[in-house]
């Protein structure tokens, strides 16, 4: 398993790969900065997602999006909206959770 993010001033880049099952990438920038605040960016994101159950079956989501990125002293939380095309109904709200130092 592994999880990468990297979130610069004009840059953020997510990935993962959990194995052949779950696997995705997230490439967002930054279009509105905001200091001296919880509330820390507003993204324009674009990404892909695929999983895989044990049946088998194979879900797929490409998607342009929106989020913010919340920061609590390192601790972050993005929630997002995305709408796209693949296996799940359009919009999709997204999330991600982390710690960066």
């Amino acid at each position: 398993m592994i999880n990468f993010v990297y979130k610069g001033d004009r840059l953020h880049f997510s990935g993962g790969y959990w194995g052949d099952n779950i696997r995705g990438i997230e490439l967002g920038i930054p279009f509105y900065d905001i200091k001296h605040s919880y509330l820390t960016t507003i993204n324009a994101t674009v990404g892909h997602t695929r999983t895989e159950d044990s049946m088998n079956d194979v879900d797929e989501w490409t998607y342009v999006g929106v989020s913010t990125t919340i920061d609590f002293n390192g601790f972050y939380i993005e929630p997002g909206l995305t709408i796209g095309k693949g296996d799940y109904d359009s919009p999709q709200l997204s999330l991600q959770l982390g710690y960066l130092w």
